[in-house]
């Protein structure tokens, strides 16, 4: 049986990686309905990158730590 690794590797700006911090902490703080729509009316410039992966930080944070302790 062989077993296939996959691993993806992308690079985002500056910009994204802020708006994806702000929103990552917008979801872990999230008290309400309808997270989705009450991101886009927080968010409104957003990328789909930045969502992206704030979506993935806030919901498997240990995946988004690299070896050298950076996230």
């Amino acid at each position: 049986m062989i077993t296939v690794i996959r691993r993806y590797e992308i690079t985002v700006s500056d910009a994204d990686v802020r708006m994806a911090r702000a929103i990552e902490n917008y979801i872990l703080a999230y008290d309400g309905e309808n997270l989705l729509h009450d991101i886009e009316i927080t968010f409104p410039g957003a990328s789909y990158r930045a969502f992206f992966l704030a979506w993935g930080r806030s919901r498997d944070p240990l995946r988004w730590i690299k070896p050298d302790g950076a996230a």
